[in-house]
């Protein structure tokens, strides 16, 4: 006869959900139906020549990097690809293609990161 355990971790364990194939691949064809979905509301990426991210709109000489996003590879800059990766949505952002807007942007981020590590 089992005694019965005296901890509830093995009966977890026994207690696994077992995925089936089609389950499976439902799960990955809902996955890519909201990628999609996602991707409607996403801008071009080359406006007049240059390269803006699909997201926030911030040109190529100002974001760090590019990544994937919605609309495949090197769609997004580094910020809103992070998000992207860490969260399969798009980060909550306006969309601006300015210079000027990324810049002031930019120049507000730094001027707190100054002032907080004067504390």
């Amino acid at each position: 006869m089992n005694a019965p355990s005296s901890s509830g971790a093995a009966d977890s364990e026994s207690a696994e959900v077992v995925l089936t194939t089609k389950r499976v691949k439902t799960l990955e064809r809902e996955a890519k139906e909201k990628e999609k979905e996602y991707a409607d509301g996403q801008h071009a990426n080359i406006i007049d020549g240059i390269w803006h991210c699909s997201n926030c709109g911030c040109p190529e000489n100002i974001a760090i990097g590019r990544r994937k996003g919605p609309l495949g590879d090197k769609s997004q800059c580094g910020t809103c690809g992070k998000f992207w990766h860490r969260h399969r949505r798009p980060c909550p952002v306006v969309y601006n293609s300015s210079t000027e807007y990324h810049l002031d942007l930019l120049q507000k981020l730094r001027q707190s990161a100054v002032a907080d590590s004067s504390y």
